[in-house]
């Protein structure tokens, strides 16, 4: 325990209390009377005026800041054990740090200003020589109350002494402090018990009237019996050996709790010394109990039939009372035999079974008994289960609606099914019988949900039961808590999937495409959905999610990262088999590759390739091998841009991806290919007359080409003495249509024949003509080809000619060659080809250690030379001052 700014701010209002009305003086009733009243009253207002209490008791969200406050008056009052525990860590930050309170005002405090809960609590669950102390208090401030308004406090505290007494064993003391702790424990119990038959200021009973007198025997009777039936359920379950509230165990001395107490039934204490003083007590609690019985007398016993206590009669809640007790005493052995036993069955009283009544009861009535707050409220809603022709009344129909957080999961199963079944044949309350079975259905078992919408959705066919603006709003509500709240319940999906199948998934779809976090939210989700992935609208001939797929697809978004994360929720679908790989490739994939192939979509292709490459492993798609690899032949050809003015900029990562897929599968042949497929493929490709830069990657099928992949497609065998011009012809054509690799690969190509600073200049050199050929025909089109070239060059030059360690040889080299390049280059694209030449220059700064070339001046003359000054840092100034 410790100080927070509340337990400061009530310290401060005791302090000031203390200072008002002198604490050491009100150590008991007589003649403080008004002092004590203002005290409570002061203290009392604090609590209301912070919120800590108001007119029904402690506010629940304060519960437990007063529970500190209870127990600081305690610690801060006169009880001897506090001597005990004054020194422990919890304690003594708090202990004398305001005027101790005296035990009789301690009690006042606390019964007076709603903390009597908490007093009991530390009757049950404080170190043992405290709380024993603390009960002992209470029972000696017991006498200054009216036995007729104490009842309810006489209850309390006699079940918290018992529960005391029942947790003793979970401690450790020396015999002597055990023995005499069990002994003032029992004869505290042994007080209260008797207040309950001989009530101190017994003298104000003697003014009653008749009937007030036999109303206060029968509620001193019905209270009893509620105590007995307390403590001996506490007798007969495992008994909580842990501290509820860690408050309390802040004090408990060092070693006084055993490490590993026993949960076993306090009626198989294994200390016997406990187990005979709990015995002692249960015969202590019958005994008083039989004192009250023999107390009734036939004329009392009659007259409580004319006495309501909660829409019954004295006589029939005491009698149904003693029944409960009686039964439950007849099975325990121990007391089985104890006369008051016997003694009650006379007036013991078997409940009414409503569920049995149920159907002889008026409508009217049962409305009446559920509103009017009568005992047997719960077991009139819970009896609406069994009650027949339940949905021809609207009455009854509102009060499951209004209750159905009562209802276990098996009563809302029978109440699902019979609202459901009443829907299907009758018209009458149709509307407000579906609303609520839609609400029974959300408190069903997760496995009876499932069985429920396998019912619902007969012969795998989905139909909407709600498409409206409440529905959407729930829908929305929904997943919202589910993508914020991290540990969400996702099977609450199956409440709003019972009402609308299709717009469920289209929801979860429209998510998953957002980012990589919802992609998995919608897949944890979907997992609960995977049952229904064959489900389908009578008005459909496919599976709904199949529609779902194919519209989204049909829509896919411009944006790479929504097609990354549709990709990687679909794939994901497939891995989880909710959607088998083999439909997906057959009634997705493939279908659409196809309408994208016919339209050219690039945007659309990509998606595709991207899905077979993440969904499916190569070995997967060997028995389709033959027809993929004549589609990917297509595919290619519609991807490579044949020259610059049909570029697209999502074809060259397109392109990439496709030849990446083609060069794995058809790498599966390894050196023998089957004749029917290779004479199939054979057939198809010649067929196309594709590109040659294309038909480089079937040469295994087609055959009679070279490995090398410029050799291949331009003809040409490349040695030293070749012609650089013409070298620099075809590399013009190969590499205005390639990709970043084989960009790599013709570099490759070239310098195992020609040195690399040759091969360098032959890059540029056809790098220059793609400039020139896009200044004839600028375009968008033809401006992204030479913007992707350039990229290009930049990575070949980065990454193969600035191989090893670098030198002055490379960098003048590549300085020179690209400063020419960028002399002709339009003013316009400085911006574009800028941005994509800083890398390089990134890199030759972060290496200007190792060449003592100067770079920037390379680029004086250019327009990129202050872009260049830049990323080197220097002042334009300083650098025409170096020359």
């Amino acid at each position: 325990m410790d100080f927070t700014p509340e337990l400061s701010a009530f310290q401060g209002l005791i302090v000031s209390v203390d200072h008002s009305h002198c604490f050491s003086r009100l150590t008991s009733r007589g003649g403080n009377e008004e002092k004590i009243q203002l005290v409570l009253e002061s203290i009392s207002k604090f609590l209301k005026n912070e919120n800590y209490i108001n007119e029904n008791g402690v506010i629940d969200t304060m519960v437990s800041k007063t529970r500190k406050f209870a127990l600081y008056i305690v610690l801060n009052s006169d009880l001897k054990a506090l001597r005990e525990i004054a020194e422990l860590e919890g304690v003594i930050v708090v202990i004398q740090s305001i005027p101790v309170i005296p035990r009789y005002l301690m009690c006042e405090m606390l019964w007076n200003l709603c903390m009597e809960n908490f007093a009991c609590e530390m009757i049950t669950y404080c170190y043992p020589l405290l709380a024993v102390e603390i009960a002992g208090a209470f029972v000696e401030n017991y006498k200054y109350y009216n036995p007729i308004k104490g009842l309810k406090k006489l209850h309390n505290l006699s079940a918290a002494c018992y529960s005391l007494i029942c947790r003793l064993h979970c401690f450790q003391f020396d015999n002597t402090v055990f023995n005499n702790l069990l002994t003032t424990s029992y004869e505290t119990l042994q007080k209260c018990l008797k207040y309950f038959s001989s009530p101190p200021n017994s003298h104000r009973l003697n003014i009653l009237s008749k009937d007030e007198l036999y109303t206060y025997k029968g509620e001193c009777l019905e209270t009893f019996l509620m105590l007995i039936h307390e403590c001996f359920t506490y007798f007969t379950q495992e008994v909580n050996s842990s501290c509820s509230y860690d408050i309390y165990r802040s004090t408990y001395k060092t070693g006084c709790f055993k490490d590993n107490p026993p949960t076993s039934k306090v009626c198989e204490c294994p200390n016997n010394a406990v187990s005979e003083c709990v015995n002692n007590c249960n015969i202590l609690l019958l005994d008083v109990f039989q004192e009250l019985v023999m107390d009734v007398s036939v004329d009392i016993f009659c007259a409580w039939s004319e006495f309501e206590v909660d829409g019954k009669s004295m006589q029939q809640a005491i009698g149904e009372l003693c029944h409960k007790v009686r039964t439950e005493l007849l099975n325990i052995s121990s007391v089985a035999e104890h006369p008051v036993v016997s003694m009650i069955q006379q007036m013991a009283r078997k409940p009414e079974v409503i569920s049995d009544i149920i159907n002889l009861t008026e409508t009217n009535v049962i409305v009446q008994n559920i509103n009017s707050n009568i005992e047997d409220k719960s077991s009139w809603i819970h009896a609406l289960v069994n009650k027949e022709q339940l949905c021809q009344h609207v009455d009854l129909i509102s009060v499951i609606d209004t209750h159905i957080d009562m209802f276990d999961e098996q009563e809302c199963l029978k109440l699902y099914h019979m609202f459901t079944n009443y829907s299907k044949n009758n018209t009458n309350n149709r509307e407000i019988v579906t609303r609520v079975s839609i609400k029974i259905f959300q408190h069903c078992s997760i496995s009876d949900k499932h069985k429920l919408l396998k019912e619902h959705f007969t012969e795998s066919q989905f139909h909407d039961l709600s498409d409206d603006e409440h529905f959407h709003s729930t829908l929305t509500e929904m997943f919202n808590k589910f993508v914020a709240v991290s540990d969400a319940d996702y099977t609450e999906v199956l409440n709003v999937f019972l009402q609308n199948p299709r717009q469920v998934f289209n929801k979860i779809f429209i998510l998953a495409e957002e980012n990589t976090q919802l992609t998995n939210t919608m897949l944890k989700i979907m997992h609960f959905l995977k049952d229904y992935a064959n489900y389908y609208y009578v008005a459909e001939t496919e599976p709904c999610i199949i529609s779902i797929i194919k519209k989204n697809l049909d829509e896919v978004s411009e944006s790479e990262v929504k097609q990354i994360n549709l990709v990687i929720f679909l794939s994901g679908l497939k891995k989880s088999d909710i959607i088998p790989g083999t439909k997906l490739l057959l009634l997705i994939i493939m279908p659409h590759m196809h309408k994208a192939l016919l339209h050219k979509d690039i945007n659309k292709i990509h998606v595709q390739i991207h899905l077979l490459n993440e969904a499916y492993t190569i070995h997967e798609l060997l028995e389709y091998r033959a027809p993929m690899l004549a589609m990917l032949s297509q595919v290619l050809e519609v991807v490579r841009w044949g020259n610059i003015k049909a570029f697209v900029p999502r074809a060259s990562s397109t392109l990439q991806l496709t030849l990446n897929f083609q060069k794995s599968l058809i790498e599966t042949y390894d050196n023998v290919i089957p004749n029917d497929e290779g004479d199939w493929l054979r057939i198809r490709l010649k067929r196309k007359n594709m590109q040659p830069l294309n038909n480089f990657y079937f040469r295994k099928l087609l055959g009679g080409q070279s490995s090398n992949f410029f050799q291949s497609v331009s003809g040409m065998h490349v040695d030293k003495d070749t012609n650089p011009s013409e070298i620099s012809i075809w590399a013009t054509q190969i590499l205005s249509s390639g990709t970043q690799e084989e960009w790599c690969v013709v570099w490759d190509n070239l310098t195992r024949h020609i040195e690399d600073i040759e091969v360098l200049y032959i890059f540029h050199e056809a790098l220059r003509m793609i400039a020139k050929a896009v200044e004839s025909t600028r375009t968008a089109a033809t401006r992204a080809c030479l913007l992707y070239c350039v990229q290009n060059l930049v990575y070949v030059i980065r990454y193969k000619f600035f191989q090893g360690p670098l030198t002055d040889r490379h960098v003048v080299n590549a300085a020179f060659s690209l400063s020419k390049f960028l002399q002709e280059t339009n003013k316009e694209d400085v911006e574009e080809i800028g941005s994509r030449l800083m890398p390089l220059f990134a890199f030759l700064v972060e290496k200007k250690n190792l060449y003592t070339s100067n770079v920037p001046g390379y680029f004086r003359n250019t327009n990129y030379s202050a872009l260049v000054n830049r990323a080197f840092n220097i002042e334009e100034s300083q650098e025409n001052g170096s020359t």
